[in-house]
């Protein structure tokens, strides 16, 4: 006995003894006493013997008995307090408590194991006598659960397995506050866990019978009975199904069930700003916070009353609705009558805006090109109201390039863009000279507009500084160097790859990509292309990017070998080229136990300079010797600086292409100012992009 009740001898103790030791059954967790008969050896129990068994069986009877006294004087309430005492229990200890222990030290001693000492333990402790035989007369069994439900009971009265998630204190408890889930469950008595009823099977001969009928009571389907009575979830009920269930997809325990457990939830209808009910995965969430990027806050900006969730679902009510509907696809025939009736300024612009940042702003355009006869679209100008605000640029591109038509510009879209410069009139120096002076002025609010653009609202916040020796956060690591990875998909944008990386952490996809480890948890990993695909339906969100997932596994898996490298560059007195940071399986400076990780230059391709160039402008490398490989060489930048006079670039784009901008700049720019305050190629990329800036500089 221990303070807390029965516990379970030494596993050196012998199981077996006829006055000595015997080694028989050892590890038992308790020992018999007994006069068995013995084999030859006179070190085991003589197997196959009646003798052994008819002695067992008397040991069992008187054990029965006893038990059955001590559980008579162990239930009489005003008694317990002194028993407690003469066992030498501590004061918090229940009568629950007390027969929990035994049936747990008993438990142990028959499960799985063979031999005439074990077959001689299980005929005094289980089947018809010892505690089986107690069970068949008292409430001695304990039912495993918690809270109100715990109780002793006997196994005749069971009626419901406790199974799953459901069988875990922390959210037995929880969900125990929910009316429903009490009512749902009944009387304690007729209520177990499925860890009672495994370790029982051989202690309880009810629990081994096939004879044993039970319910098993699992989440999804209490929210399946629940989903029969209260399909309509109004925000109140949401927000007690949100308290209960928040926190749930994170747990390991939660991938076993979680696709029962969301068939269960999809069937749960939500109230929309309509005032109808509809399934969750027709409804989008208003947002005009730190998601308002995401794929589904864009769609939701321009989306009528009847795709809109009630604003009145908040907090857990509308963590509840995320729980319950998952990812959010947009039929395509859907969005393109959304953007042809919004009517209001703000809903307009939020629709142009999906035009150039939305998954499927493309298509979305190409349908609208054909429908919008007659739609506020077709009457769209330079000075329509909902291009308030908006960038020249952008402006430009919705009305000369993606919603372009002959009648348009037949009757005057102007003023037109300024056409590009095939190449500059004034020399090298001198427009370096502009840009520089340009940028020195006014580059704050730029520095502002890209970084709002390139990097995503991830929480707490974008760090790449070390946080503790050898610590660091590895979501802004892996954003890092995923946005680098992304330089490789061609014509998308850079506000398009923060918004994949912003749905991911929205879906809870992220958490997953950025925890160590990865190739221990590839269920996890597994699951996320599960759920992407299972909620696909007439088109795929996040295709392009999603084609990309070995790479995401790739730079997660050897994240801290890559980052390593990169910091290294530190280190280097010389640096003529990136390839021994972007290979370090072949970089003497590694081998012999140094960092190695799979080759990463075609993974990055341009976006290696991008993630140099990123490390030197916030400071985390001080290396100058880098400083050549900071520019990223993308289509724009090469054919800004080629029509300013630089040679040599490469047609196709490659990481010498830095270098040679590099040395373009540093022989008409002072080399103080080669590197524009730090911020490198950003300035080139700005006017690659903006044509009236440009325009305005370099005339």
């Amino acid at each position: 006995m221990s303070a807390k009740g029965f516990c379970a001898l030494p596993k050196d103790v012998p199981g077996i003894w006829v006055v000595a030791p015997t080694e028989d059954a050892p590890g038992l967790g308790l020992a018999v006493n007994g006069c068995f008969e013995l084999d030859a050896g006179r070190r085991l129990l003589a197997a196959k013997n009646d003798g052994n068994a008819a002695q067992a069986d008397e040991l069992g009877r008187s054990f029965a008995d006893a038990l059955a006294g001590l559980h008579e004087a162990s239930l009489e309430v005003e008694n317990w307090p002194d028993l407690r005492n003469w066992l030498g229990l501590a004061g918090d200890v229940t009568q629950y408590d007390f027969w929990h222990s035994l049936w747990n030290v008993l438990a142990g001693a028959v499960k799985g194991k063979e031999g005439a000492g074990h077959e001689v333990v299980r005929r005094i402790v289980a089947g018809a006598n010892g505690f089986g035989a107690l069970l068949d007369r008292a409430d001695a069994l304990p039912n495993g659960l918690w809270g109100d439900f715990q109780c002793l009971t006997r196994p005749d009265s069971i009626k419901k397995v406790v199974k799953g998630v459901l069988a875990e204190e922390g959210f037995f408890r929880t969900i125990c506050g929910w009316g429903f889930f009490k009512e749902y469950l009944g009387a304690p008595d007729e209520v177990t866990s499925e860890r009672i009823v495994a370790q029982g099977k051989r202690l309880v001969s009810k629990f081994g019978s096939a004879d044993f009928r039970y319910t098993p009571v699992r989440l999804s389907a209490v929210l399946h009975e629940f989903g029969n009575i209260n399909r309509q979830i109004e925000p109140e009920a949401a927000a007690d199904l949100g308290a209960l269930l928040k926190g749930l997809e994170k747990d390991e325990r939660f991938a076993n069930e979680q696709g029962e457990i969301k068939g269960e939830l999809k069937a749960f209808l939500f109230r929309g700003e309509d005032g109808n009910f509809h399934e969750s995965g027709e409804l989008l969430i208003a947002d005009s916070g730190a998601s308002a990027k995401s794929e589904a806050s864009r769609l939701a900006a321009f989306a009528p009353d009847e795709a809109l969730l009630a604003s009145e679902y908040q907090d857990d009510a509308l963590t509840f609705f995320k729980i319950c509907r998952g990812g959010f696809t947009a039929d395509i025939d859907d969005m393109t009558e959304w953007l042809l009736a919004a009517d209001t300024p703000n809903k307009q612009s939020a629709a142009l805006r999906y035009l150039l940042e939305g998954n499927q702003g493309d298509e979305l355009a190409e349908r609208v090109r054909k429908e919008k006869s007659g739609k506020w679209v077709e009457g769209l100008d330079w000075n329509s109201q909902c291009f308030s605000g908006w960038d020249f640029k952008d402006q430009a591109e919705i009305l000369l390039r993606r919603l372009p038509t002959l009648a348009q510009l037949q009757r005057g879209v102007s003023p037109p863009p300024p056409p590009p410069l095939a190449r500059t009139q004034i020399s090298p120096k001198d427009a370096l000279k502009r840009i520089y002076d340009w940028w020195k002025a006014e580059q704050g609010g730029w520095i502002q507009d890209y970084e709002r653009r390139t990097y995503p609202g991830l929480r707490p916040s974008f760090n790449l500084e070390e946080e503790d020796v050898g610590r660091f956060d590895r979501s802004s690591w892996l954003a890092l160097f995923l946005l680098g990875h992304f330089h490789t998909m061609g014509r998308q944008r850079n506000v398009q790859h923060r918004a994949f990386i912003d749905d991911c952490v929205e879906e809870g996809w992220w958490d997953i990509f950025s925890k160590a480890n990865p190739e221990k948890r590839s269920d996890e990993w597994m699951g996320i292309l599960e759920t992407y695909i299972s909620n696909q339906v007439d088109s795929s969100q996040y295709e392009v990017w999603m084609n990309h997932y070995v790479s995401i596994y790739k730079l997660s898996r050897h994240l801290d070998s890559y980052r390593e490298a990169f910091l290294s560059i530190d280190s280097h007195d010389h640096m003529p080229n990136l390839d021994g940071i972007l290979k370090t399986l072949t970089n003497p400076v590694f081998q012999g136990g140094g960092i190695a990780a799979p080759p990463i230059d075609k993974t990055l391709g341009l976006g290696a300079c991008f993630v140099v160039r990123e490390l030197r402008r916030k400071g985390i490398l001080k290396n100058a010797q880098v400083d050549p490989f900071c520019y990223v060489p993308v289509g724009r930048v090469r054919e800004l600086c080629s029509s300013l006079g630089c040679s040599g670039l490469n047609a196709q784009g490659s990481i010498n292409d830095s270098k040679i901008i590099y040395d373009f700049l540093g022989g008409h720019l002072r080399q103080d100012r080669v590197t524009f305050d730090g911020c490198y190629d950003i300035p080139l990329q700005i006017l690659a992009e903006k044509d009236d800036q440009r325009q305005r500089i370099l005339n």
